[in-house]
């Protein structure tokens, strides 16, 4: 607008030195229209924007894959008494994983207290949680010399998920398990008959097969039995994404972090292993791994470096450069770098042995 701005007044000084040389008519009403006009529609601009507001919103799918056309639409409720029509809007669409961010301004036509619905076609090369934004509408007049910004803000969310690759994953017998948590839950109650996880005073609603008669009769109040819950291996499946100020990791390096998570996620399920992941809990279908990677997709603050303990089998870490504490557990460290690059992860983990 500024190069406009001096443009028209340089014109403005070329035609009135044109007048002052020619002193006619034609250059008289050359030099009155360059004032005139872009002074009118400037003041209509002015008035057009007095009282207008815009509520804006998408009509957007929430979640998409890799190299997938996105579309939607960017719905303008218009709420003007007079028509504007040099209108746009600033679009951002930011991959709050990867760091990737790009905009683009929408051109429209704003016509007087109508609704607009403008077609948007986006795409994600890498996985992750794209937010995209449109915070602000800006009014030109015809002559683009004057503008009017309101502000107005409306943003959707999208998920794009790993596509995931096939890994073999072979379970091994692990002699350092803790035999405490080798075969029944030491956190939760079950149903199986053969192992007692606890013995408490009777509440409502408890099933009479549960009843302790024996300590009842002695303790002289009602107890039952809590049994035990039979598990599979417990495996803690870590996404730990801290990195010093000073480390970068490429976009690409981030989407294959995410692919290896993923893919871990449904290689322990398909061998009958539940895996816990920490902001997520426990993984028991392929539905919840993507679940789990879309959460931990739009969680900016992760692990932060915490160390782990608890009675696990088996922890699994995928990092990008950061491995934290970790005590009690067998251990398999997937680094970013140095267990897979991001060309050939595909490759580098076909195959994984973990020790349970």
């Amino acid at each position: 607008m500024v190069k406009r701005l001096l443009f028209w007044f340089l014109w403005l000084f070329f035609v009135g030195v044109l007048h002052l040389f020619g002193n006619n008519i034609g250059t008289f009403v050359i030099l009155i229209s360059s004032v005139i006009i872009p002074v009118l529609s400037g003041v209509f601009l002015l008035l057009a924007s007095v009282g207008s507001a815009y509520q804006l919103g998408f009509e957007m799918q929430d979640t998409g894959t890799k190299n997938e056309e996105l579309t939607g639409y960017l719905i303008i409720e218009s709420k003007n008494m007079l028509p504007v029509f040099n209108t746009s809007c600033l679009l951002s669409c930011e991959n709050t994983y990867t760091g990737e961010g790009t905009w683009q301004e929408l051109a429209f036509s704003s016509k007087r207290k109508k609704q607009i619905k403008i077609p948007l076609i986006l795409q994600a090369v890498y996985c992750g949680c794209l937010q995209i934004s449109a915070e602000s509408i800006t009014m030109t007049d015809l002559t683009g010399l004057f503008r009017k910004r309101i502000k107005c803000e409306a943003r959707h969310m999208v998920m794009v998920l790993p596509d995931g690759f096939e890994m073999v994953v072979r379970l091994a017998e692990n002699v350092n398990a803790l035999a405490d948590n080798d075969e029944y839950s030491m956190t939760r109650p079950g149903s199986d008959i053969n192992e007692i996880y606890a013995i408490r005073e009777y509440v409502p609603g408890d099933p009479i097969r549960s009843i302790h008669w024996k300590l009842t009769e002695k303790m002289d109040k009602v107890m039952v039995r809590e049994f035990g819950l039979p598990v599979a291996k417990q495996v803690l499946l870590l996404f730990e994404t801290t990195i010093p100020p000073d480390v970068k990791i490429p976009a690409v390096g981030w989407d294959a972090i995410a692919e290896v998570f993923y893919s871990t996620s449904l290689a322990l399920l398909h061998e009958g292993v539940y895996p816990i992941v920490r902001q997520y809990g426990e993984l028991r279908t392929a539905e919840d791994a993507a679940l789990a990677i879309g959460k931990l997709f739009a969680t900016t603050d992760q692990n932060n470096g915490a160390s782990v303990t608890g009675a696990f089998d088996h922890v699994i870490i995928i990092t990008p450069f950061f491995i934290p504490e970790i005590s009690g557990s067998h251990v398999t460290v997937l680094r970013y770098g140095d267990a897979f690059v991001e060309e050939e992860y595909i490759n580098q983990l076909s195959y994984l042995e973990l020790g349970l």
